[in-house]
């Protein structure tokens, strides 16, 4: 009898089972997902310590993320809320009305109906110069010799050179300042003619003690005093200026 041979039951190869590769699917997801943060983590924390060494107005400036509020004065506000505002254009408070020394002097002028109180030591100086090009155009200049401070009235040289602008008042007349170079432009007008002071950071507070007496001495802009001058008629008499517009008078007929 030939021998009984028990034969094995032919092994085939094993395949992976999809469970495995779920779950190994799932461990690599989740490892990029925790390095995915970390790295977000990282660059959030290097960017808040570049915010935290931030404390001038210049470096607010170049600070990522920080922005820029349209205000007088301009502020610089970083991304964690810090506020810096340009010291360029940080004026002092107007004074309380006339609080000024007893022994200032009083500068009044007719033709444009203005006065304003000024230092003892200091004169004044008035004029055409290089930022009045016409007639209409005057340059009072407040001096001492050493230091000097104008206001010009219907300079067509001097001009806004911002929008950003923020209205003040002064005795009740409404100013409006702006920032202009490294300081601060005044407008203001009494209807006809219109006043302009540039200032530089260091002599805001002078102007604002001028701007604290300055008044309006005519309160009819229309009726603004007339230079003395006259005009030969054919007939040999003399007219002078007068109106709104000071023009020379009709001659006689």
């Amino acid at each position: 009898m030939d021998p009984i041979i028990s034969q094995q039951p032919e092994q085939l190869p094993t395949q992976p089972h999809k469970h495995f590769l779920n779950k190994k699917f799932a461990i690599t997801l989740v490892i990029l997902l925790l390095l995915g943060t970390g790295a977000y983590a990282g660059i959030w924390y290097w960017g808040n310590q570049q915010q935290s060494g931030v404390y001038t107005f210049e470096e607010c400036v170049k600070a990522k993320d920080s922005k820029m509020l349209e205000t007088y004065p301009e502020q610089c506000v970083t991304s964690d809320g810090k506020t810096f505002p340009n010291p360029d254009q940080t004026a002092s408070e107007p004074p309380v009305s006339g609080n000024v020394p007893a022994d200032w002097k009083t500068y009044t002028n007719t033709q444009y109906g203005f006065e304003f109180k000024y230092p003892a030591d200091f004169h004044i100086n008035e004029g055409i110069d290089y930022k009045c090009t016409d007639q209409n155009c005057l340059n009072v200049v407040i001096t001492n010799g050493t230091r000097s401070y104008g206001i010009l009235i219907n300079s067509p040289e001097l001009k806004r050179k911002s929008s950003v602008t923020e209205q003040v008042f002064y005795n009740g007349i409404k100013i409006t300042k702006s920032p202009y170079d490294k300081g601060t432009l005044y407008e203001f007008s009494n209807g006809k003619n219109l006043f302009i002071i540039a200032t530089v950071s260091d002599s805001d507070y002078f102007y604002n003690q001028i701007l604290s007496t300055f008044k309006f001495t005519i309160s009819n802009p229309s009726q603004t005093a007339c230079t003395q001058e006259a005009k030969l008629c054919p007939d040999g008499s003399a007219v002078g200026r007068a109106g709104p517009n000071c023009e020379f008078a009709a001659c006689p007929k």
